[in-house]
């Protein structure tokens, strides 16, 4: 190690590899930062929007937990204690819920006096980790058919024992879950290797620079001809229809003084509301037109005109 520096030193002196070091601190990311960090920080400054309901999530619906969800429900009933405080200590949090980029926001934020916590973001840390765990059915509310607990319909004890050998044998399953446990694990580590040694010779898969996993589009494959005979039949048999012109539907909505026979009817305002008059000479073209032609397209004066619409 000794050489080491010796060697770093020699190649620079020691306010340059001071400034260095700054300068790497400054720009690489905290260790316990995750890609999660920044959108965090921002929606601790959301906490408006969640304070209203934070009590009544607690008090109004009811939630129960499997073992491994009862931690987070104890964290989540606690909140409401934390509402409006000053300074809240790590003492009175959960800290074993601060996981990630949590734990730095919630026990070291810039905008906490020293010993304390961020208690708004341990609300959020909270919150997170309670729809994580509603989603696992880790925690569930009584009395939900969808956010229910999933172990509720679950024979148990004497209903159990009586149904075991039928509903195993069903599921061509072993009496004794060790060996089916073992089997599976066996089967994904098998799995697991084979792929594994595939993957240096698959162009189809990429990873990054964070580690995720990327696959590449897949090309779509050619249709079938008995598809394109399907859909030419199908396309020769649908009608042909034009969206109407939207001129159009103004000139027919206002023909021949058609806003007296609405307002006697009490329909004006919608039908200004829908239909805007047209062009003053286009909508008396249209009228001179109606007045003066039949319903069988025969040249009429509009006296017979308008006695043929009352007939």
């Amino acid at each position: 190690m000794s050489s080491v520096m010796t060697f770093v030193m020699g190649c620079s002196g020691r306010r340059e590899l001071a400034a260095a070091i700054a300068a790497v601190l400054e720009l690489a990311p905290p260790l316990d930062s995750d890609a999660e960090e920044a959108w965090r920080a921002q929606l601790v400054t959301r906490f408006a929007t969640v304070r209203p309901f934070l009590p009544a999530l607690t008090q109004v619906v009811d939630f129960g937990a499997t073992p491994q969800g009862s931690q987070v429900l104890a964290a989540l009933r606690s909140l409401p204690g934390l509402l409006g405080r000053k300074k809240v200590t790590p003492a009175e949090i959960d800290t074993d819920l601060l996981a990630g980029s949590w734990r730095r926001l919630v026990l070291s934020s810039p905008h906490v006096e020293a010993g304390y916590v961020d208690w708004k973001a341990y609300v959020f840390c909270v919150l997170e980790t309670f729809h994580r765990m509603l989603r696992r059915g880790e925690i569930f509310a009584t009395n939900s058919s969808r956010w229910g607990d999933p172990r509720a319909k679950l024979l148990a004890g004497t209903a159990w024992e009586a149904a075991r050998d039928t509903v195993l044998a069903s599921l061509k399953l072993p009496g004794e879950a060790a060996d089916h446990l073992a089997d599976c694990a066996a089967l994904l580590d098998g799995t697991y290797r084979e792929v594994a040694a595939r993957l240096p010779a698959n162009t189809q898969i990429r990873f990054d620079e964070r580690g995720r996993l990327h696959l590449a589009a897949l090309e779509p494959e050619a249709e079938p001809p008995s598809l394109l005979r399907l859909r030419a039949a199908v396309n020769a048999m649908l009608p042909v229809v034009d969206l109407p012109d939207e001129r159009l539907c103004r000139l027919v909505a206002h023909h021949s003084c058609a806003v007296n026979e609405a307002a006697e009817r009490g329909l004006l305002d919608v039908l200004q509301a829908e239909f805007s008059q047209e062009r003053p000479e286009l909508v008396k073209a249209l009228t001179y037109c109606d007045m003066t032609t039949g319903p069988d397209g025969r040249h009429l004066n509009v006296r017979d005109r308008l006695a043929e619409i009352h007939s």
